[in-house]
């Protein structure tokens, strides 16, 4: 692994446990993530304004595919909202992050017993 892609991985891990973080101490809800996603935008938004020729070459699928990545976003912040307010940090994270994994598996019955 390069140094680069080693440096840009914790940096990854270390904002992103940190966001969590800050979303549980936040008293999360949902306007709390709509306000931190719309100043993600922001701050993104300048690769718009640089690249907006690319944008009128990609296919329609692939903004239905954002579209729908989007909304599956909301309800997942919805529900990581809910489960830290009601939970402790260090289970409602790990549940929340295992939850899509299983949707998509065929757990049997034993993988929902305590």
């Amino acid at each position: 692994m390069s140094p680069l892609a080693a440096i840009l991985l914790i940096i990854s891990a270390f904002s992103h446990a940190g966001w969590n973080y800050v979303s549980k101490k936040a008293h999360p809800s949902l306007a709390f993530y709509f306000v931190a996603n719309t100043v993600g935008v922001i701050c993104l938004s300048p690769l718009l304004l640089k690249y907006h020729r690319v944008l009128a070459h990609i296919p329609p699928s692939v903004w239905a595919c954002a579209v729908m990545s989007g909304l599956f976003l909301a309800t997942n912040y919805m529900a990581l909202a809910g489960a830290y307010r009601a939970g402790d940090l260090s289970i409602a994270y790990p549940l929340a992050r295992s939850l899509p994994a299983s949707a998509f598996t065929s757990p049997t019955a034993w993988c929902w017993l305590p």
